[in-house]
């Protein structure tokens, strides 16, 4: 299935879940528009609507993944709601955070980032991170998932 199928389906979820919160409704009728072959993408949408994670749980929901799809809107969504963000690789020479708090550092040369906070916001500005991400199957960098409530400011 294609990231395309994934917006597809969350855009028809959100129209049903706008007047009916009842996931297993929401499942049925989504079911019933886009047939069972899509039973995984829906159910995985579900979950990452309604259901509460930790950084370690979120972090196993995403692996393995590709690192070019990079977040899906639903799980953006679900990282901030869940005060999480995202920590991975992006080319030869990104670095990708994604969630409750975005930004990129370049990394062509290597090197380490921080977060800072600066006017109420957080800013990359040189840290360390771990969760495999992949590359047409092969790993490809290592990512990692924090919740934003552990920084210390």
């Amino acid at each position: 299935m294609t990231k395309q199928s994934f917006h597809d389906v969350n855009v028809f979820i959100n129209g049903i879940a706008s007047v009916c919160k009842d996931s297993a409704i929401i499942e049925e009728k989504t079911l019933a528009h886009f047939g069972d072959e899509y039973k995984r993408i829906v159910r995985y949408i579900l979950m990452m609507k309604f259901q509460k994670f930790s950084a370690k749980q979120f972090a196993e929901a995403l692996v393995p993944r590709d690192y070019l799809d990079g977040l899906y809107d639903v799980e953006r969504e679900c990282a901030k709601r869940n005060g999480l963000t995202v920590v991975y690789g992006y080319s030869d020479d990104l670095m990708e955070l994604d969630g409750a708090i975005r930004a990129e550092g370049n990394c062509f040369k290597g090197g380490a980032f921080h977060l800072k906070r600066d006017k109420g916001k957080w800013k990359l500005v040189d840290g360390i991170g771990k969760r495999n991400m992949t590359n047409g199957g092969d790993p490809y960098c290592e990512g990692f998932v924090f919740e934003v409530k552990d920084l210390k400011i």
